[in-house]
């Protein structure tokens, strides 16, 4: 499968996004920090096409759906995971025979906790097993 929004590092990704995305009004981006701000401000240029556009080629219409809905930018009004797993992309896909229910909800580290990369993955791995 190939990548969506391929990039050389996770900045210039963000910017493959945010260049497909429609990006509200910066003025309704008051939770991103003023670092994040100031960043999408400098490098990522203004949306010229729609994500629609973009992925008509690639992708189905109800495939399209679901990521227009994912890469929505303010995270209170993104998708849940029990709403996209309801998605008609993903249903048609599902396998509820496979699908394990998890007996307890995963506890976050404290944000004020820095894990490495290979200690939050054991950590989910964990909580997984």
């Amino acid at each position: 499968a190939k990548q969506l929004f391929p990039g050389k590092k996770p900045k210039h990704t963000l910017c493959r996004v945010l260049t497909t995305i429609p990006l509200p009004p910066f003025a309704e981006l008051d939770w991103l920090t003023h670092e994040s701000q100031t960043f999408l401000r400098k490098n990522c240029p203004p949306l010229r096409t729609t994500v629609q556009t973009k992925l008509h080629s690639r992708m189905s219409a109800a495939g399209i759906s679901l990521v227009v809905k994912l890469l929505t930018v303010e995270p209170a009004k993104r998708p849940s995971a029990a709403e996209v797993l309801k998605h008609p992309f993903l249903r048609k896909i599902q396998n509820p025979a496979n699908e394990a229910i998890a007996n307890k909800k995963f506890q976050w580290p404290s944000d004020k906790v820095n894990l490495s990369a290979s200690r939050l993955r054991a950590m989910f791995w964990e909580e997984m097993l």
